[in-house]
């Protein structure tokens, strides 16, 4: 499957931003992600960066600003298992 889902992020802009990624899968160890995410200027932060199932990622950004971020998914899930995303903008 595939879609979106919005992250909104207070604040003001700083320098350097971060972003944790996690997925969470119970019913199998295979399932995959591909996961962009969008910047509220149009920018990316993460483009077409793909997730096991269960993984945590960190990651760094510079020109972090205030706004809504766009988080698009492609899942590729093996039958009967669904998958899970958290994301925190810091």
């Amino acid at each position: 499957g595939s879609g979106t889902f919005t992250v909104t992020v207070t604040g003001s802009t700083v320098w350097k931003g971060g972003l944790t990624f996690k997925t969470s899968c119970d019913e199998s160890n295979y399932p995959t992600a591909v996961i962009t995410i969008q910047r509220p200027n149009g920018g990316y932060i993460l483009n077409e960066v793909g997730f096991g199932a269960n993984e945590e990622d960190y990651f760094y950004f510079y020109l972090a600003t205030p706004g809504t971020y766009t988080v698009s998914y492609t899942t590729y899930v093996t039958s009967g298992a669904t998958i899970q995303f958290q994301c925190w903008i810091y």
